[in-house]
């Protein structure tokens, strides 16, 4: 057994906590998980930015080896780094965030949430205008001939050979919703890149053809199709000669803004 003081060290060393250097992982059922990120994200509109990030600091440190904890913390502050009152505060915990991600990727043994991490890592590699990391690490994995997402159709042929009917339509329905919701928000991307030509308007009469197909306003009720007129008669403007506006958020779709 080593010296007790140079546990810290030690634990340091191995980017671990002591309680797993010791092999004591303490775990958190989902339901409260769910509890102490509600309470944190509360506690952000009471107490001071500080505080919060103090205790829930304290709350990673003491649930270090509890991976769906650490990622629910991880979106906890993605969601609020941004109150921080400085920009160095805000850069020093999105590296934080980071840290914790490499964390999760390096010792959890479950993949859905490894491949959540991975996908946070990113999201906070672009808050920090870190695009080369990021696309070194996405650009091999999303390659069009790479098979990955064939993983979908053979579940839902696996849950029918089953007779898992009632598991597998389940299944169905999310991916097409789901599929659906990366359809709009793809369109969107290429949408900002096309503000000011004719393809932006022929993908804004497509995407409102989309969302009333499929009643996207109510089952997404952040969709909101009037919004995209307001996108085609700016591109419209655009496409005249209006130099009055030179950006527009993607807030217009998902939140009307």
């Amino acid at each position: 057994m080593p010296d007790i003081v140079q546990l810290p060290r030690m634990a340091a060393y191995f980017d671990v906590s002591i309680d797993e250097l010791m092999g004591y992982q303490a775990q958190l059922t989902e339901e409260e998980i769910q509890k102490a990120y509600q309470s944190f994200a509360l506690a952000f509109g009471q107490k001071s930015f500080e505080e919060v990030m103090k205790e829930s600091r304290q709350f990673v440190k003491e649930y270090y080896s509890c991976y769906p904890a650490v990622v629910q913390m991880i979106l906890l502050w993605l969601n609020h780094y941004n109150l921080a009152k400085t920009e160095t505060e805000q850069q020093q915990i999105l590296k934080d965030i980071l840290k914790l991600c490499e964390h999760v990727e390096r010792h959890c043994g479950d993949r859905g949430l490894c491949s959540d991490a991975m996908i946070l890592k990113n999201m906070t590699r672009l808050l920090m205008g870190e695009t080369k990391e990021l696309i070194e690490e996405l650009e091999p994995l999303h390659h069009p001939q790479r098979l990955e997402k064939q993983a979908e159709g053979l579940l839902i042929q696996a849950y029918q050979m089953q007779g898992e009917q009632r598991k597998g339509n389940m299944f169905n329905q999310y991916m097409i919703y789901s599929n659906l919701l990366a359809l709009v928000g793809d369109s969107i991307a290429y949408l900002m890149q096309h503000l000011g030509d004719k393809a932006g308007e022929e993908t804004i009469e497509r995407l409102e053809k989309v969302i009333d197909t499929y009643q996207l306003e109510k089952l997404h009720p952040n969709t909101k199709r009037a919004s995209l007129g307001k996108i085609g008669a700016f591109c419209k403007r655009r496409r005249a000669g209006d130099k009055s506006r030179n950006y527009i958020t993607w807030g217009y779709l998902f939140y009307g803004h």
